[in-house]
């Protein structure tokens, strides 16, 4: 019984872990989305204001 507890112990420990990791990527990846909208918005603007 100890066994198959402390098995199952690691084993959630585990999907813990991959479930923080995914959690960062994610959040990474909407961090890096919304600097590269907010970067192409004022590119966009500057350009618009040289033509001028």
């Amino acid at each position: 019984m100890r066994e198959r507890t402390a098995a199952l112990q690691a084993q959630f420990e585990r999907v813990r872990e991959l479930e923080r990791r995914e959690t960062l990527a994610a959040e990474r990846e909407r961090l890096m989305r919304d600097m590269h909208d907010g970067v192409g918005g004022h590119l966009v603007s500057m350009l618009t204001r040289r033509a001028r």
